[in-house]
């Protein structure tokens, strides 16, 4: 639907906020699910950094699941959008780590900007 709001010289960015509780990890295989190895940059707290997940790491920190939870959003977008293409797109992984523990603390959130080139 916004793709009659934007101009093929529009940015249109994703901010995609994933979240995790405080249940601690016990090595989780990652599985490839997003190809072997995915290297990206995080924001939690607005302090961006480098994070790498690949298969033969498991993944140990409720940060990496955070992670996993945008890009799995990211993915979905990017393979079933065709639209996509047509424009410059830009993605923005956020990340929050609660200090409470259930379901409800295990979020994931989207945002959409357009920010109009004259």
């Amino acid at each position: 639907e916004i793709s009659g709001l934007v101009d093929t010289n529009d940015l249109v960015i994703f901010r995609i906020k994933g979240s995790a509780d405080a249940t601690t990890i016990k090595k989780i295989k990652y599985k490839s699910e997003f190809g072997n190895q995915i290297e990206n940059h995080i924001f939690n707290q607005d302090k961006e950094k480098g994070l790498t997940i690949n298969d033969r790491k498991n993944i140990s920190t409720n940060e990496q699941l955070a992670f996993l939870r945008t890009y799995g959003v990211r993915d979905y977008l990017e393979k079933n959008i065709a639209d996509l293409q047509k424009f410059n797109v830009s993605f923005e992984h956020h990340i929050e780590i609660f200090n409470n523990i259930g379901g409800k603390f295990r979020t994931v959130s989207l945002e959409i900007i357009i920010s109009k080139r004259l």
